[in-house]
């Protein structure tokens, strides 16, 4: 009985046995849990699979572009005509600005000498009254112009720039100190200009009065009555 029991133990444990391998083999590619690879989702954090991740396409495009920097123009030269190896700088010409009534006065008849002192545009005195008056604003150093068209001046900036005309023609530059008289013809607002030692409160007064005492006169035609009025009393 005892040898029949030994022999049932050892059967079990031989079956026993033979059920191991064959679980084992039946699955031969698997290893135990503590042993099996990270998920694949995490493969590109291995050393081999760093990957460089890429800017943000939204702020590329939102960034404005570097403004090209052109360089400053070399300053323009030409040699020196003692050294050619030198370069010389060429100096920009001043620019004068031109009086805006020179060919107005340039296309007056300056032959008779009492002509640029009374200019009668208007035609409205006559030769004999021309030449006196005349020579009476010339001793006084008093220019006195009739006319019917400022070119879009106003009275006062008319006379400024016509008496300064009157001066650089006809070469009078010496002659700067001087009055100038403009009776308006066109707006009817009658002016002048003073320069050099005229040019004070004092002169402007004296001839503030004359063309009011004159205005009467002008205004009924009386160049003659009124040019007598504004010589006697500058």
């Amino acid at each position: 009985m005892k040898h029949y029991f030994l022999i049932c133990l050892g059967l079990l444990c031989l079956c026993t046995g033979c059920a191991g391998i064959a679980h084992a083999e039946e699955f031969p590619g698997e290893s135990p849990e503590e042993f099996v690879d990270a998920p694949a989702e995490m493969d590109f954090l291995k050393p081999g699979n760093l990957q460089e991740i890429p800017a943000d396409s939204e702020s590329l495009e939102d960034s404005e572009p570097e403004a090209e920097i052109f360089p400053d123009p070399e300053p323009e030269f030409s040699e020196s005509p003692e050294n050619p190896e030198i370069p010389e700088y060429s100096e920009i010409p001043e620019t004068v600005p031109v009086n805006p009534l020179r060919e107005r006065v340039n296309s007056l008849n300056s032959e008779n000498f009492e002509t640029m002192y009374l200019i009668d545009e208007n035609q409205v005195l006559s030769e004999s009254v021309r030449e006196t008056y005349g020579n009476i604003l010339a001793q006084q150093n008093v220019y006195l112009l009739i006319t019917d068209h400022l070119d879009g001046f106003a009275p006062g900036e008319f006379a400024k720039n016509y008496h300064q005309a009157l001066l650089e023609n006809f070469e009078n530059s010496e002659n700067f100190n001087s009055i100038f008289i403009l009776i308006n013809n066109d707006t009817y607002q009658d002016t002048f200009h003073v320069s050099g030692d005229y040019a004070t409160e004092f002169y402007a007064e004296q001839l503030r009065i004359a063309l009011l005492q004159a205005t009467p006169a002008l205004v009924e035609g009386r160049y003659e009555d009124a040019l007598e009025i504004l010589c006697n009393l500058l």
